[in-house]
């Protein structure tokens, strides 16, 4: 009996753990969150608004169900050890993110953009995977990888303070794209630089690209695949 006693007493504890993952639903939002706590609720609600009110700006007000699963380490679903490890990323086909969990050691000890990781940086991040969701939704298509990075690290950035745009613009000097440059070349070559340089063609271009790529009219990959189909897988 004391040994039945202690085994659902461990077992109870495993359980009530706070390793345990909850479940958590915003239905104004269309969010789904599965978390610790509702901390990874509350992230995930100022993150949906935020990017909900970037597209609603520049004219589209699509809502999508937006499923987000916290976890210990994210990792490629390509990737065989842990120094793939990322802060996150949208599984178009399943159309949910998963995001390193925002209070984790080594996402802690990483930055972005080269600035020291923040709350308002992780925030940044959520931001970033939610606009890759909505994007989909608006052009009803999963968009190719280029120009849904240029939105979405439009997006990421904009979300920021305007202090801390400055920092991440002064202390990574480098030029706007030109629209052709909005490829997979230079997104694999420097995934933060690309992302800074979007931001400045976007400030510069008043946002105009963004219709033409949720439209299709405008890939630049589509022309750089052709010259080098090996870069297309």
């Amino acid at each position: 009996m004391v040994r039945n006693t202690l085994i659902i007493l461990v077992l109870c504890l495993f359980f009530a753990s706070p390793g345990s993952a909850k479940s958590y639903h915003d239905s104004n939002l269309h969010l789904e969150v599965e978390a610790e706590n509702k901390e990874g609720l509350r992230l995930a609600q100022k993150a949906a608004k935020t990017a909900y009110h970037f597209f609603s700006r520049l004219g589209y007000h699509t809502r999508v169900l937006i499923r987000i699963k916290y976890q210990p380490s994210v990792l490629y679903k390509w990737a065989p050890d842990d120094y793939e490890r990322i802060y996150g990323y949208a599984d178009h086909k399943s159309g949910t993110i998963y995001m390193t969990r925002w209070d984790e050691p080594w996402l802690l000890k990483n930055n972005v953009f080269g600035q020291k990781m923040t709350p308002e940086l992780y925030q940044s991040l959520l931001v970033q995977e939610i606009s890759h969701v909505i994007s989909n939704a608006v052009a009803e298509k999963v968009l190719g990888t280029a120009v849904s990075e240029y939105i979405a690290y439009v997006a990421q950035i904009d979300s920021l303070e305007k202090q801390t745009i400055q920092q991440i613009t002064e202390n990574n000097l480098t030029e706007p794209f030109k629209t052709r440059e909005v490829n997979s070349f230079n997104l694999w070559k420097n995934a933060h630089r690309f992302g800074i340089r979007s931001y400045l063609h976007f400030q510069n271009s008043g946002g105009s690209i963004v219709g033409g790529i949720l439209a299709g009219r405008i890939d630049p990959d589509r022309k750089l695949f052709a010259r080098y189909p090996g870069m297309g897988g």
